[in-house]
């Protein structure tokens, strides 16, 4: 199955009225609908192109607050399984964890840690049952924007491959995984790093939110377009 990439040019942004008008379209669309970030609507268009979280039970959103993408699989994944009134062993297990605390989610277990550390690793995967591990590793977070453009991509790398690296011990053989990242110059290295994970190394290439298929045993390259205001 294949991962999946998202990524972001911040330099590439056009910071005008307009696109900040754009932006705060979603802002309030996010606030109608209850999202607790505009960032839902990234994922939500990931999965209505890919269908990544079709056919997944255990999910593990990394860098998860303040909550947003859980709230995606709260409602795309724990909800339709509960109206379909399964028994709590068929239910999704679906894993939030961050550093930072998080506001209870239905159908989100919420563990506030250091997903780095062995102890919330071991944690994560006490969850699933019968010794199995995440269908599906998701992940939108970001390091702390400084304004320094590399120092910025390169702490956004550093991220990333830590995430990777927890999914060498949380990911099935056979899962998907999902992150953002911020497009620039250490796409290279990042691209190098993964394609030692996997067969393929993800090739960014267009400007905005993109998100593209990659990394997977006999699976295909594919983008997607997303909306850079989201």
């Amino acid at each position: 199955r294949a991962g999946l990439v998202g990524v972001f040019n911040y330099r590439e942004r056009e910071m005008g009225k307009a696109s900040k008008d754009k932006r705060d379209i979603y802002y309030r669309k996010a606030k109608e609908e209850g999202w607790r970030a505009r960032s839902a609507f990234k994922l939500l268009q990931i999965d209505d192109s890919f269908d990544i979280l079709k056919n997944v039970k255990n999910v593990v959103d990394l860098c998860a607050a303040p909550g947003s993408w859980s709230q995606v699989l709260s409602r795309r994944i724990y909800l339709p399984a509960k109206e379909k009134g399964l028994p709590d062993e068929d239910m999704p297990k679906l894993i939030a964890i961050d550093l930072q605390p998080m506001a209870p989610i239905e159908g989100i277990t919420t563990i506030q840690g250091d997903m780095t550390s062995m102890a919330k690793v071991e944690e994560i995967l006490a969850h699933f049952t019968d010794g199995r591990k995440a269908d599906l590793v998701i992940s939108d977070g970001a390091p702390d924007v400084t304004g320094l453009h590399d120092m910025d991509e390169f702490m956004q790398a550093q991220l990333i491959l830590a995430g990777l690296t927890v999914c060498t011990h949380i990911l099935a053989a056979e899962g998907e995984g999902e992150w953002t990242w911020f497009e620039g110059n250490f796409q290279e290295y990042e691209a190098d790093r993964v394609k030692r994970q996997g067969d393929a190394p993800p090739k960014p290439s267009m400007p905005g939110w993109c998100s593209e298929a990659h990394q997977s045993k006999s699976t295909s390259t594919t983008s997607l377009q997303l909306d850079e205001n989201i």
